[in-house]
């Protein structure tokens, strides 16, 4: 819903557009908090006050970069298209995964073709304006009698590294932009999509059947023998490891954190240590829990948990009975005992501050299989905790 242009609106689009042009100016890597204050006024104002401090940040790339048409021309499309896709994705609530991959998609077109396009119309290879600076010094510093092998070597990889570095770019880029992006928002008290706490992020579903597509696709570039085939399955490989180690990361700290209501610093320290360490590791863990769904289930195990427990304190019930849904019905997996339910003790009190007891007066309560022994004879025995959940 558009809202009127007040005097306390108009300053903030100000500022935040004379951010964007200094930003366009001298900074590229400014252009992302820049992005992400035009979504902010774009959700939360308008698209009109986002227009206005875009055109700042335009022209700010405009005067920086009269030179070099091609390279304003991407850092245009690029910023443009991530703010008025952003502010949509935004107003729509979509989800936050899509918005990144599909700005980390747009961000890697607009570095490739500010970096590799001008090569391509001058008819040489991706990047060749790089290696021809690497030849210079390399030149230079044999024709002072010097001679450093890695220079040739460090030559013979950079297009490969090179591009590697702008889909971690891309990537990164997308990332803080749909954080900042909501953090100004949810700051402004704007209405905006929740976010899964990280260790409940979860890939989406729709990667178990993607995954497949990329790798027969690769397959059968390798097989036409296409000189593409590298550097998609190396596109592939970057965009896709990331989200993977992501995701196992989360796997990993939910599991190590169930039943607590937050992530411990030395789980959190742990965790990222070992995905340092070993991102590959963590990738194909991150892998199995989108194939095989482990958080999946565990989350859904430990809400029907949790809802049991707040119905059966809400009806004063004897017993939490939850159906998991593993054909096995309805199970009891935990009784009322001296007024708790295993570490939840109910506050109620009588008038003289002993604990009173819910539909029974004195200790009857507190021998719950001599009460009901005709109504569960068949059910599981008492105990205080099991496997479906020892904390709440």
């Amino acid at each position: 819903m558009e809202k009127t242009l007040t005097f306390k609106s108009f300053i903030i689009a100000l500022g935040i557009g004379l951010f964007g042009a200094f930003a366009g100016a001298y900074s590229t890597v400014l252009l992302i908090p820049a992005a992400a204050g035009a979504v902010y006024l774009g959700v939360r104002h308008g698209i009109f006050h986002a227009a206005a401090a875009a055109l700042f940040t335009m022209l700010g790339i405009f005067f920086a970069h009269l030179g070099n048409d091609i390279t304003m021309y991407a850092l245009w499309g690029a910023y443009s298209f991530s703010v008025i896709f952003t502010v949509a994705a935004f107003r729509l609530r979509l989800p936050y995964r899509m918005i990144a991959l599909v700005l980390a998609a747009a961000a890697l077109i607009a570095l490739y073709v500010g970096f590799g396009l001008p090569s391509l119309l001058a008819g040489k290879a991706p990047f060749e304006g790089i290696l021809e600076r690497l030849r210079y010094f390399d030149e230079y510093y044999r024709s002072m009698g010097y001679v450093i092998e890695d220079i040739a070597e460090l030559r013979e990889s950079i297009p490969t590294t090179f591009y590697g570095m702008l889909v971690l770019f891309a990537e990164a880029a997308a990332f803080f932009t749909v954080i900042l992006s909501r953090l100004f928002c949810k700051l402004s008290n704007a209405d905006i999509r929740p976010m899964a706490r990280f260790r409940e992020w979860q890939l989406p579903s729709s990667l178990k059947l993607g995954i497949p597509v990329f790798a027969i696709a690769i397959i059968i570039l390798y097989a036409a023998k296409s000189n593409a085939a590298p550097v998609v399955l190396y596109t592939v490989l970057l965009m896709l490891m990331p989200m993977l180690a992501a995701a196992g990361m989360g796997t990993a700290m939910y599991i190590a954190s169930r039943g607590r209501s937050t992530v411990s610093l030395p789980v959190r320290l742990f965790v990222i240590l070992a995905a340092v360490m070993s991102p590959y590791f963590m990738a194909f863990f991150g892998a199995i829990d989108l194939y095989a769904g482990i958080r999946r289930r565990l989350i859904r195990t430990d809400r029907l948990i949790r809802e049991a427990f707040e119905k059966a304190n809400r009806e004063k019930s004897n017993t939490v009975v939850v159906d998991f849904g593993d054909g096995n019905g309805p199970q009891i997996i935990a009784r009322r005992k001296d007024s708790a339910f295993f570490d939840h003790v109910l506050e109620d009190k009588d008038e003289d501050g002993n604990d009173a007891q819910s539909g029974s007066e004195g200790g009857d309560e507190a021998k719950p299989n001599e009460e009901k022994s005709g109504d569960n004879a068949e059910k599981p025995t008492d105990t205080d905790k099991n496997t479906h959940g020892g904390e709440e």
